[in-house]
């Protein structure tokens, strides 16, 4: 008879993914989900401005909920932008406006997009950083791929960089190994690969803008000891609203904006249903990794999913794929600006 393995095996919870329960199970979809009520109650709180009791803790994560949805409300929040290089690379390689060569020297100007480009491309067998070797990089990938490559670089270099910087090192490799997911999932049904890595990598992105507001505001109420406490709780609500609006400002196209703005609804509009359950089965198989090794050695709950059935996902076809993952996603994060 096979012997359990000990807990001692397991990998340390994580804040952010609720690592140790079952994917698929009900009480992670219940975490996993939003509760509207908890936004309405968060507003009417910053209307009426009624101070909470900080030495409770629950009373300190509404104090810090309204403080920090006082200031995105009021749009006196603005993330840092994206440098304009990216943007302008990755508006023309969406819109089809530009040849490879033109995109070339656009990136060329940046030192850390080329990086990025030249190792998504070619890896170690690059052979130099002249125009010619960027051109053929830019060709190898394509101008939707290289789009997205050289805004996730961009992001990674802006917004996920600061303090504190162990916890969006967190989110960055969350946002990775989901958009890897994604990808990967959207490729067996026959979609977009692409289109799947982008969401997954900028469905989050309102969690690493929320963080330094609320570290700021614990600092102001001299409780920065309570940050790994309230934090995952203030930015898992407010979020989904955060990313949906940095995403717009970024020009990104509106679809998108609004699968970010529903990624955490129960019943998201129709026409987003497909994009949203690939995310959310794209953070299960993630969460499946940072759970420990007793995760990977059953995927039977994961293969069982009812989003497996309703993308219309062939079970063994999905096996197949959650056994690639890991090495998947360890080869984008080897890439130059995804590490």
């Amino acid at each position: 008879m096979m012997m359990s393995r000990s807990r001692s095996s397991r990998a340390a919870p994580s804040p952010w993914y609720p690592a140790g329960r079952r994917p698929g199970s009900a009480r992670q979809l219940d975490d996993y989900a939003v509760d509207p009520a908890l936004i309405r109650a968060v507003e009417r709180a910053a209307d009426s401005r009624v101070r909470r009791r900080l030495a409770d803790h629950d009373g300190l994560v509404r104090e810090v909920q309204v403080r920090v949805w006082r200031q995105v409300s009021s749009r006196s929040f603005l993330p840092p932008p994206l440098p304009l290089v990216a943007l302008r690379v990755f508006g023309m390689a969406c819109k089809g406006k530009a040849n490879t060569a033109f995109l070339a020297e656009l990136i060329d100007s940046d030192v850390e997009l080329a990086e990025t480009v030249h190792w998504a491309a070619l890896g170690t067998r690059r052979r130099g950083d002249d125009a010619a070797t960027l051109q053929h990089a830019v060709a190898s990938l394509g101008a939707l791929r290289t789009g997205y490559m050289v805004l996730g670089c961009a992001m990674r270099g802006v917004i996920y960089q600061g303090d504190p910087q162990h916890a969006l090192d967190e989110l960055w490799n969350g946002a990775v190994g989901t958009a890897v997911a994604a990808s990967m999932i959207n490729q067996i049904r026959g979609r977009s690969a692409d289109k799947a890595f982008l969401l997954g990598l900028v469905h989050d992105v309102g969690r690493a803008a929320l963080l330094p507001l609320v570290e700021r505001e614990l600092l102001e109420l001299e409780r920065p000891d309570a940050m790994e406490q309230v934090a995952p709780r203030v930015v898992h609500l407010l979020h989904a609203r955060v990313g949906a609006d940095i995403v717009r400002g970024w020009g990104l196209p509106a679809t998108l904006v609004s699968a970010v703005a529903y990624h955490h609804e129960r019943t998201p509009p129709d026409k987003l249903f497909n994009a949203v359950a690939v995310l959310r089965l794209a953070n299960l198989v993630h969460q499946r990794l940072v759970s420990g090794p007793d995760q990977l050695d059953d995927d039977s709950v994961l293969l069982s999913h009812s989003l497996v059935r309703k993308l219309g996902i062939d079970r063994d076809t999905f096996a197949a794929m959650l056994a690639l993952h890991p090495g998947a996603l360890q080869a984008t994060r080897e890439i130059r600006g995804f590490d």
